[in-house]
């Protein structure tokens, strides 16, 4: 649902389409205590006028556990998994847990959308870069804080940025 008075930064709407191609490229290198993962995609559409678009977009991110933990990969199920701390948070012993740093720089853009018949939304083009330092408690609980700096193209009011700190406490069982 969107916040009142908090417009959407990319948004086409609902629109036909006759028929998509989706070609999507993703890498991942893990290093240990360190991670870097990337993926792409382009999305072609044929319209039902007879036009054919393309949208894409994609990411690249890079985490490093400054506590030394390893970021875990499952091949079986070709995922990472949750970091576990080598020392759990408990301040009587000590222990404060583990630490992460992040960085990601991302990219939409549905620009090419803009003006096509049949589309009802602007489409416009989101470019972001984020840091981000993660507190994993334990293997199940974590806090995380990140800063997110926003460039947006839109093709009728020019550009425009937005920056952003968010923080999260997240416990999963």
């Amino acid at each position: 649902m969107p916040i009142d008075f908090v417009p959407p930064f990319v948004n086409t709407g609902v629109f036909p389409v006759e028929h998509v191609n989706l070609f999507n490229v993703e890498g991942a290198l893990s290093l240990g205590r360190g991670l870097i993962q990337t993926e792409y995609r382009w999305s072609n559409l044929d319209l039902p006028t007879g036009e054919n678009v393309t949208v894409e977009g994609g990411y690249v991110t890079a985490r490093y556990m400054l506590t030394g933990e390893i970021i875990p990969y499952n091949r079986a199920a070709g995922v990472f998994g949750r970091v576990k701390p080598n020392h759990p948070l408990d301040v009587c012993k000590g222990d404060w847990g583990a630490w992460e740093i992040a960085g990601r720089i991302s990219t939409l853009d549905l620009n090419p959308l803009f003006g096509q018949p049949g589309v009802p939304g602007k489409g416009r083009e989101l470019t972001s870069s984020s840091v981000a330092l993660n507190w994993y408690w334990w293997a199940n609980g974590k806090c995380q804080f990140e800063y997110v700096n926003g460039q947006l193209n839109d093709p009728t009011l020019g550009d425009s940025e937005t920056n952003t700190f968010a923080s999260r406490v997240q416990f999963d069982f």
